[in-house]
């Protein structure tokens, strides 16, 4: 006998921009393994660009994955790729017959609405990381898109603001789910060897950036920092662990202040945990954020934040209290800040158990998992 609807399992198809390590593809992995181990859905998990890490990692736990091979920025003099590449994803739509159709970044979003429409999904949703407030020809795009989608899912209370006030969205379209960590694999993560080619100078005050290398981030303000607390003879040492299309100028922009002792470029690292648990704290020096979740894991691993108050960062960074937060585009302040928490040990430890708190409270996966499914319950539509 055929399965009622109250039995058959509930299909959602995940789409996401790119399966490269990041902070949307870690949420996108989170959801997926989460959904298809419990057994009550049915998961396909799309990456638009080629697969990269994290689609092998979620076809290692048995998850289905597509990818539609879409280097959009690249294929642009080639619109007829790009149109027969945004069918294939139709198709998969129309094949898969998904109750939702849940999309993360904004490519993803793009297809989600109007792909979506064309194969007849019923829910339709989109996860908003972060808004790059310079970047409004896409937030143009975005807002004459909304109609399609049925509700956005923002990882803050910040981005919820912003699109509320400036997108004139209604608040009841946008549902705040934050992003979550699981404290346990942060933990066994730290515990794994440090990477071979990581060599920093063991007796240095050792502070942590983790993160992209890219204007963004505001690293010129971080090395600004650094070179001041040289200056008053603090041996400080920055580990930068990421890659990004500033490696090469921060590099020059490093040796130009003689920091060629105290900041050391690590390049991307799998599993930076490792290194993050070396360090008297996480550091950031962003002019805009979403909510990363390095700043969760720092918390997890008992960690001092030390960061600007941007984005969504203060909604788990309680100032004072669990580290930092200081005004962008100000050195002195980030200097200042480090040489507390490196001063002070006592206060920086204090700063780290807080943070572990505020994280069980709100930031565990097993929490926002469970106000997604309740989402995706809520808005489930079942057909005849």
């Amino acid at each position: 006998m055929a399965a009622t609807m109250a039995e058959r399992r509930r299909r959602v198809f995940l789409l996401i921009t790119s399966s490269g390590f990041g902070g949307a593809e870690t949420l996108i992995y989170q959801i997926a393994c989460r959904l298809h181990c419990e057994g009550r859905h049915e998961i396909l998990v799309c990456s638009i660009k080629p697969k990269g890490a994290v689609a092998f990692m979620l076809e290692d736990k048995g998850v289905r994955v597509e990818s539609l091979d879409m280097l959009a920025r690249k294929e642009w003099k080639t619109p007829w790729k790009i149109f027969m590449k945004t069918l294939k994803l139709i198709r998969l739509l129309r094949a898969f017959q998904p109750d939702i159709l849940h999309a993360s970044l904004f490519q993803a979003d793009v297809l989600a609405a109007v792909c979506g429409l064309l194969a007849g999904v019923p829910v339709r949703l989109a996860t908003v990381h972060m808004v790059l407030k310079k970047k409004f020809p896409a937030l143009i795009i975005e807002r004459l898109l909304a109609p399609l989608i049925t509700r956005y899912i923002a990882v803050s209370q910040d981005i919820k603001k912003f699109y509320v006030s400036k997108l004139f969205l209604p608040p009841d379209k946008i549902e705040v789910i934050y992003n979550a960590v699981e404290e346990s694999n942060v933990l066994r993560r730290s515990r794994q060897d440090v990477a071979a080619g990581c060599r920093f100078p063991s007796n240095q005050a050792l502070m942590a950036m983790i993160g992209r290398l890219d204007d963004q981030k505001g690293i010129d303000y971080l090395l600004q920092a650094v070179k001041t607390m040289v200056s008053k003879k603090i041996n400080i040492g920055l580990l930068l662990i990421g890659d990004g299309p500033e490696r090469k100028r921060l590099r020059e922009a490093a040796g130009r202040l003689n920091l060629d002792q105290h900041v050391h470029f690590l390049g991307f690292q799998q599993n930076p945990m490792p290194l993050l648990a070396a360090s008297q704290a996480l550091v950031l020096s962003s002019l805009e954020e979403g909510l990363p979740f390095v700043v969760l894991e720092a918390m997890a691993l008992g960690k001092p934040v030390v960061s600007t108050a941007v984005g969504a960062v203060p909604e788990a960074v309680k100032n004072g209290e669990s580290g930092i937060l200081i005004a962008p585009r100000d050195p002195a302040a980030l200097a200042q800040a480090m040489e507390t928490i490196i001063s002070k040990p006592d206060i920086a430890k204090a700063m780290g158990e807080k943070g572990r708190e505020i994280l069980r409270k709100h930031f565990l996966v097993s929490v926002t998992q469970e106000q997604l499914e309740a989402l995706y319950d809520r808005l489930f539509v079942p057909v005849p």
